[in-house]
Formats: structure tokens, sequence, C-alpha cells
């Protein structure tokens, strides 16, 4: 009698999470042998043991799937077989884990054209983009600030696109459904806040776009009528139409001027 051949075979079914580990060996004389794996989720040391099983045949294939690294993504590992005269070592496999990629991107945008109407406190944007997207407009009451775009690391400069970052915000989707060009927003303005900043970013296709809208700032402020007095005293014979609540500021030029204000 004498300890089993055994043969590393290789990897399958490998995904960024699990492998299957395959195996074969020859019992060698017929005595009871049990066969598993050394692996390591790395490429240096084999620190892990699979589950035995059971050789039942003078030659048997067998399998078994492990957990794998995705950080060092190159694995290895080795069969082993075993019986009552000893143990045997298959060759050491290597095999490469594939890396989870990013979420594909959506395609790029940019706002071609920008409007905006007052409602009292409430102001609503329109957007147009060139081509359709999923919008969102972020909100705040003070204005973002951009991280640098580079960073020092292993004494070398890397460089990547500016972090943006906002203290407080919130977020307004936009009025219409699905990938569109126009795109509405309502803003309703607080009434502590005078100034809100805004930028908007989006989804093409369902998926995230890169890109992001210029910063836009908009200030509140109330309705006030200027009434100044610059030509003839005949010239105030004009009607002056006012909404109510509208504040009144009045410039005097001379002392003969007259104003007279009346509400229809």
């Amino acid at each position: 009698m004498t300890a089993p051949i055994v043969i590393s075979e290789g990897a399958t079914n490998i995904t960024t999470k699990k492998a299957t580990l395959v195996g074969t060996v020859r019992t060698m004389g017929g005595l009871p042998t049990t066969a598993w794996f050394h692996y390591a989720p790395g490429p240096l040391f084999l620190n892990s043991s699979t589950p035995s099983v059971t050789i039942t045949q003078a030659w048997q294939s067998y399998s078994l799937e492990v957990d794998v690294s995705v950080t060092t993504f190159i694995n290895r590992f080795r069969a082993v077989a075993g019986n009552t005269d000893g143990v045997s070592f298959g060759d050491y496999i290597k095999y490469w884990v594939p890396q989870p990629g990013k979420d594909q991107e959506g395609s790029p945008f940019y706002i071609r054209q920008r409007e905006v109407e007052w409602a009292d406190r409430d102001l609503t944007l329109y957007l147009w983009s060139d081509v359709p997207t999923t919008l969102r407009l972020r909100v705040s009451k003070r204005p973002p600030w951009k991280k640098r775009g580079f960073h020092f690391k292993r004494g070398r400069v890397f460089h990547h696109s500016p972090i943006v970052h906002w203290a407080w915000s919130w977020e307004i989707p936009q009025q219409e459904v699905g990938d569109v060009e126009l795109h509405t927003f309502t803003i309703p303005y607080p009434d502590q806040y005078n100034t809100l900043w805004m930028q908007a970013t989006g989804w093409v296709d369902g998926k995230i776009s890169p890109s992001r809208s210029p910063f836009f700032r908009y200030s509140y402020t109330p309705a006030v009528l200027d009434l100044g007095i610059y030509g003839q005293p005949d010239a105030l014979d004009d009607h002056v139409f006012l909404e109510e609540g509208t504040d009144i500021v009045l410039t005097y030029v001379t002392e003969t001027n007259t104003i007279k204000i009346s509400r229809a």
C-alpha cells in the first residue's frame, strides 16, 4: 500500500465572491481515502483548508466551493489527499478573480438654457438639458465649497476631480416623469432664508451621469416700487397700479412736486 496520488486540476465558476476548486485522486491500492484543498485568498500562504470528501473510486475527481479575495485578486490552492499510509499534495495552482467593476456611468449632459419665475416666495426654475435626462436639484442655504482636486500619497501627486461639499442641503426632484429635456423645479423659499444655492445632477437611461450643472444662486427680494419724479409735474397724471402688499419708495426731486397715491 502507498499514499494516494493527487492532482490539482484548476478553478472554475470564478466570481468576485466564490470559486470552485477541482482536483483528481488515485487511491493506489484501495485504502479508504479522503481529499480536500488547501487554499488562500491571496498569492502568499495557503492558510485555509476545506472540509474533506470521501474518495470511493480508484480514479475520482472532486470539487469544493471556497470564498475568494477581491483585494488580492491572485488566489492560490492545491489539492490534498490522504489515507492511512500518508498524505499527498498536488501542485500549486493560481487563478485570477475578476475585479468588481464600477456601475456603468450614464451619458454626460449639459444645461443649455435656464429660466426662472417668482410667485411670492416660491421660485420656479426651468432647466433645458441637451439630452433627455432625469434631474434632481440640490438646494442649500449656504454656498458649497470645493475640496482640492489632487492629493499627495507615497511622495507623488494624484489628480482627481474636485469634490463638492454642502454644509446642509436638501434635494428636489423634477416635476416631469422620466428622461426629458425640459426640467421643472419649484423651490419654496423658507421665511428665514433670502439666498439659496443650487446644483442639478442626473441620470441618463437609468445610469448615473458624471455631469453636474453649474451652480445657481438666487436671492429673494420683496417687491419694491421706486417712484422717481424727474419730469414735469404734468407727467404725474399717469396712473400707477400697485399689487396689494407692495412696498413703496418715494423719491422727491423738488419741493414743488406733489404725489397722490390711491388704490382702485
